[in-house]
């Protein structure tokens, strides 16, 4: 899924005088990147080598996580991860793990635009918006980390429905309404699942309000 916040640096750059400046930390010691086949958004498999590689210390993390997404480059990867120096390790999760993942992801997912719908329908837009901020990120989540199966393929339209609750929210009248975050969630929620009308219901709203 990802590699861990902490690492370790090379025998070369052990070896730099005490007395060299001071460099800046490594993007890589201080923030945990997804590494997947499919998160090329975030950080693609080479850039993530790239960077290890020229940053001005080289590092790696201590441990990397795999996703099931890797499973296919399994034969190719496992005798270059297996042959780098301690105290790095890898672990390549299951397809299975994959599936246990995605449908604790998308059930959390429900909860939390479930709790979204009933603050919209109380008005409370600011606690509305977080919640649906909450599905939103974990369904994204799924996608971004090439969690497989029914679960994932799931998520999609799951997706679709929290973004156009939270454009929904956006339009709520009142201080703190956004047509503008309205129609980027709304198009969002068209292209996650273009059946679904309430993303072009909200849309077309954000559109009128604007022009208005």
């Amino acid at each position: 899924m990802c590699c861990t916040a902490r690492t370790w640096r090379t025998a070369r750059a052990s070896t730099r005088p005490s007395s060299a400046p001071a460099r800046p930390p490594h993007p890589l010691c201080s923030s945990a990147y997804p590494l997947t086949a499919d998160v090329l958004p975030l950080m693609p498999p080479r850039s993530f080598v790239r960077v290890s590689i020229t940053f001005p210390t080289p590092a790696l993390p201590v441990i990397l996580n795999l996703t099931a997404a890797f499973l296919p480059y399994a034969s190719t990867l496992t005798p270059f991860l297996a042959a780098l120096p301690a105290p790095f390790k890898f672990v390549q999760h299951s397809r299975a793990h994959a599936r246990a993942n995605a449908a604790a992801m998308i059930a959390d997912a429900d909860a939390a635009r479930l709790r979204g719908n009933a603050l919209y329908a109380r008005r409370e837009r600011r606690a509305a918006l977080d919640a649906y901020d909450e599905a939103v990120d974990s369904l994204e989540h799924v996608e971004v980390l090439g969690y497989g199966g029914a679960d994932a393929r799931r998520a999609r339209p799951a997706l679709a429905v929290a973004l156009a609750n939270r454009a929904a929210a956006h339009l709520l009248a009142g201080p703190g309404q956004d047509a503008r975050k309205a129609l980027a969630d709304g198009s969002a929620a068209v292209r996650a699942d273009p059946r679904y009308v309430k993303g072009c219901v909200v849309s077309f709203c954000a559109v009128g309000m604007r022009a208005g």
